[in-house]
């Protein structure tokens, strides 16, 4: 008999902070998963999501990818992470189960039996109990976030170049989610990265191809993308300013650029925006990628040429404006493979 294949899928809501953090989710249903002798083929995880929709991106991605027959069971830390609504939680179960499907709790076992006829009973009660709580956690949780928040606390939020530290199960069996934040060295070096490149004047894509091909992937191994850098460079964290609602704690977080890098990145980031609002501005001994620009080579249609010194072998190119500025041009084709100058109308020549 071929082994299951499983998908675990974890979401973290922003308003229960008793809840645990998606990693952990994860790594409680790596360990049901092998212990069981499944297969895992995919992880699903929505960080800072209500339970009670289903507009969530990664879990209407896992629910499509069941009908594309990609997992054979579900794995979840909790049935709440699926869904707290009684109504839409049988729904989602009905569909997984039409189409051959199964779910599997890591710590629900009385829900784990196919044999149980009371099963489906089980789940309902397990249903109603989490749509109950989380009727009254809005109206009891913010009066604990605030005071979390005042102390800096991770609050179960997933920052790229940190890891949450500090949790722990104690001796009743209770787990206590992590506490603070720990500088992860090898994504904080990526954060670094994008911060140089940015006061060099790369685009975000630019960026974010540039830290991909280097094997950098996001806090979900992921590629990294354009609106994920452009959210870190743009975020005070990196300088350590821990921010949550309305509180802010200078030196809240374990700094990972200094002010200057910081600096020099939103200055750069600033000029870029103004550039893009009148449409393509380029200036002498601006640098695209390993491109310097020297000076105009002229216009044609409204769009200009510049000739650019190639940083990485020395020659020279006459480029784009707009292929500098979207990071389309990195290099003179030395590294690329594309060496070839265009014409006015943008061909090869």
């Amino acid at each position: 008999m071929p082994t299951s294949r499983a998908a675990i899928y974890a979401r973290f809501s922003s308003h229960n902070q008793d809840e645990i953090s998606i990693i952990d989710q994860i790594t409680i249903c790596k360990a049901f998963i092998k212990k069981n002798g499944y297969d895992l083929v995919g992880i699903y995880a929505d960080e800072a999501k209500t339970g009670t929709n289903d507009r969530r991106d990664d879990f209407r991605r896992m629910m499509a990818d069941a009908k594309n027959n990609l997992y054979d069971i579900v794995v979840v830390w909790n049935t709440d992470r699926l869904n707290r609504h009684m109504l839409n939680a049988f729904v989602m179960l009905a569909d997984l189960f039409k189409i051959g499907k199964d779910l599997r709790s890591a710590t629900q076992q009385d829900l784990n039996d196919q044999d149980n006829p009371m099963r489906m009973i089980m789940y309902a009660l397990h249903t109603w109990k989490d749509e109950e709580v989380s009727n009254g956690i809005s109206t009891n949780v913010r009066r604990g976030q605030g005071e979390k928040a005042g102390k800096c606390h991770p609050l179960g939020q997933l920052r790229f170049g940190w890891d949450i530290a500090g949790a722990y199960i104690d001796g009743h069996g209770k787990y206590h989610s992590g506490d603070h934040y720990e500088i992860n060295q090898r994504e904080a070096e990526a954060v670094r990265t994008m911060y140089r490149l940015r006061a060099r004047g790369f685009a975000w894509t630019a960026i974010a191809r540039t830290l991909n091909e280097k094997g950098y992937k996001n806090k979900y191994g992921r590629p990294i993308t354009d609106v994920m850098v452009a959210g870190i460079v743009r975020n005070e964290a990196y300088k350590g300013v821990y921010a949550f609602g309305h509180v802010r704690v200078e030196g809240g977080l374990p700094r990972i650029v200094a002010d200057a890098e910081w600096d020099a990145a939103q200055d750069e980031r600033r000029r870029m925006s103004v550039k893009h609002r009148r449409h393509v501005y380029v200036r002498p001994g601006m640098q695209f990628g390993h491109l310097q620009v020297v000076e105009s080579a002229g216009t044609a249609k409204h769009h200009t040429k510049w000739l650019c010194e190639c940083k990485a072998c020395g020659s020279t190119k006459v480029e784009w404006a707009t292929r500098l500025t979207s990071g389309k041009a990195q290099d003179c084709g030395c590294l690329s493979g594309d060496g070839r100058n265009r014409d006015d109308l943008g061909r090869f020549e």
